[in-house]
């Protein structure tokens, strides 16, 4: 009958409307129909696209250091008439095209287009990369002769899936020697491969390539801060207050410090560290690993989880590196900490005096 709206199209059906009709001359079998097959027809095949369009998105730009500004479109064949973008950090928005600014971290971006015949989303994971990591040292004092310590901390924004840490040292031929790198009780201890892809100690030239996942499954290192690498190294025999080493990193070949996350890879930041020869009598205090002057249960466990448990360096800033060698030979080790349990609680000797003659 007459009248009402298309069940299909919402169309309104005019009082007079042809409900059905073709023409059969020429071409107008193939444009007119009436208001009612019109809407049929564009009802119909719109539904059958929404099974088949691809609702694409892009951004001016997806990854980026320490802060992003991105600007979203999308591209469909259908016209939409709303959209919401959920950007992955709790924001969203409802406009055609919006920006939006990111703070470090990894995240997914979520375009729910509205259509005449339905609704079409579409997620990206990680989609927005923006890092802000870093590797950082600390400057330490050592005596001629003897062994040191340099942490390597590292903070970062995103997981890791594996990493690059190429590390050079000055002044080897003659002042010092890079023994070696461990990561043994740090962030990147469980990872499944930990590969030496360049190796001239002897130069003060080293590298390592890390990854998480080598076929075990192991997880991507989540964001966070803390220990990640530890570099050993020796000074010499004729190495005298005031030479110094650089602990940095560079290019190595064709390795250069560089991260990988669930999306991209990228260059982090390094901050080298500068290693000093002081005289053994600018540490008077050996075995006191707090510099208070005061030998007790303190240092004693100090000591016992540098020794045992990969404890970190002591803290005093003047000689770190030799705090806890209670017989001033250069290095800690299990003799000191004899000799500091027999003097604590035996009434044992001191501990030697490195000014001495």
């Amino acid at each position: 009958p007459p009248g009402g709206d298309d069940p299909c199209s919402a169309t309104p059906w005019g009082p007079t409307d042809i409900q059905n009709f073709m023409g059969y001359s020429g071409d107008a079998c193939w444009t007119e129909f009436s208001t009612q097959q019109s809407g049929r027809m564009y009802c119909w095949i719109t539904q059958e696209l929404l099974g088949w369009v691809q609702l694409e998105f892009s951004a001016d730009q997806d990854t980026a250091k320490n802060a992003l500004p991105a600007t979203f479109s999308y591209d469909t064949p259908l016209n939409a008439t709303g959209w919401t973008w959920y950007f992955g950090d709790g924001d969203s928005a409802t406009t055609e095209a919006p920006s939006h600014v990111y703070g470090p971290g990894l995240y997914d971006v979520t375009l729910r287009a509205i259509f005449p015949s339905g609704t079409i989303e579409r997620t990206k994971q990680n989609f927005i990369t923006v890092w802000a990591d870093t590797f950082t040292t600390t400057p330490l004092d050592m005596i001629p002769s003897s062994s040191a310590i340099v942490d390597i901390y590292g903070v970062n924004a995103v997981p890791l899936t594996e990493f690059v840490l190429p590390i050079t040292m000055t002044n080897v031929t003659s002042k010092f020697f890079l023994d070696s790198i461990s990561f043994v009780g740090t962030r990147a201890d469980y990872f499944e491969s930990k590969t030496v892809v360049f190796d001239n100690r002897f130069a003060g030239q080293i590298a390592y390539r890390l990854r998480a996942d080598n076929g075990g499954g192991a997880p991507p290192l989540p964001p966070g801060s803390g220990l990640m690498a530890r570099v050993y190294i020796r000074s010499k025999f004729n190495a005298v207050p005031g030479d110094t080493t650089f602990i940095n990193s560079a290019t190595l070949s064709s390795w250069s410090l560089e991260s990988t996350s669930l999306a991209t890879s990228f260059a982090p930041e390094f901050t080298p560290a500068t290693v000093h020869i002081v005289s053994a009598c600018d540490c008077p205090y050996q075995a006191d690993f707090d510099a208070n002057a005061l030998l007790d249960a303190i240092d004693l466990n100090s000591l016992i989880d540098v020794l045992f448990f990969s404890g970190g360096n002591p803290q005093d800033p003047a000689c770190p590196t030799t705090r806890g060698d209670f017989n001033n030979d250069g290095t800690p080790d299990a003799i000191d900490l004899n000799g500091l349990i027999d003097h604590l609680f035996f009434s044992g000797p001191g501990p030697v005096d490195p000014c001495s003659p």
